[in-house]
């Protein structure tokens, strides 16, 4: 069984975090790891003895807060918490990412549950803040969950492709994920200056497309929108698919690093907020 790790520093964006983790475990068979990052700081003069006294000291500590937080939780879920299931691990270092991707390796980690720590808006999630840094530096896939979002269950996967062409290649990372969810998969792809439904090239008729897509990867739950974006920017246009569809998970792919800012990092960013409205899955 494959294990998700859930990061939490006990604030309320994590405790969103956390219940969707617990929710999404159980939909989908795996195991909890909740894990917080710890990093104390001890005068240089300090003995040794005394050194390793206040790391244990501090371990001790944590730990008993991250099983108390925890515990909290799967109280007000109403749900007894399944303990050969779920682990907790408090680690300390000076970079947290370094420290989840260790416990990538050394625990089987398949996906990484993580709140968006407070963002109102697109850019706040990917410009400047911890969630960044896992999406853009971890190991393995992350699933950034909104400031109270509630689990509601998983039944549609939308999938912003930038690249038609590659879209096949694409496929392979994203298909097993709306097969291990058991959801349908809209894909949608926004350029600018075509109709919303490409009719006129026939390579990109939806119809025809899916059928051709569907049959190579013998998956039929999933449709295609090719949409003139106008002259909005893509923040905005991904936004407005998500708002007009309501998916219960946007996924992406991260291929190259700063993918995010060149997205997002733009001047008319500053003027307009993009409300980060459902989960969003970054897989490389």
């Amino acid at each position: 069984m494959r294990t998700i790790l859930v990061p939490t520093d006990f604030s309320e964006c994590s405790a969103d975090a956390v219940k969707y983790a617990i929710h999404f475990a159980e939909k989908t068979g795996r195991k909890l790891l909740f894990f917080h990052s710890t990093f104390l700081l001890i005068p240089t003069r300090s003995s040794n003895v005394a050194y390793l006294n206040a790391v244990k000291s501090d371990k001790e500590a944590k730990l008993k807060t991250l099983s108390g937080f925890i515990e909290k939780i799967y109280r007000s879920l109403n749900i007894k918490r399944d303990e050969k299931n779920t682990k907790f691990l408090v680690k300390r270092g000076h970079s947290v990412i370094e420290s989840i991707n260790e416990i990538i390796d050394e625990q089987f980690i398949d996906l990484i549950i993580i709140g968006t720590h407070g963002a109102t808006g697109f850019r706040k999630v990917f410009v400047g803040s911890n969630t960044a840094n896992v999406i853009e530096q971890s190991y393995c896939p992350v699933l950034a969950i909104p400031h109270k979002y509630k689990f509601v269950g998983i039944k549609t996967i939308a999938y912003a492709s930038s690249d038609l062409d590659n879209l096949n290649k694409e496929l392979k990372k994203i298909i097993p994920v709306a097969q291990k969810l058991e959801a349908s998969l809209e894909i949608f792809h926004i350029t600018a200056g075509v109709e919303s439904l490409v009719k006129k090239d026939e390579k990109y008729n939806s119809e025809i497309f899916m059928k051709s897509l569907s049959r190579h990867f013998k998956f039929y739950n999933m449709s295609l929108y090719v949409i003139d974006g106008g002259k909005s920017i893509l923040s905005q246009a991904i936004e407005n698919f998500v708002k007009h569809n309501k998916p219960d998970i946007l996924v992406m792919l991260t291929q190259k690093r700063g993918f995010f800012e060149k997205i997002f990092n733009t001047s008319q960013t500053k003027e307009i907020s993009y409300k980060l409205s459902v989960p969003l899955m970054a897989i490389k």
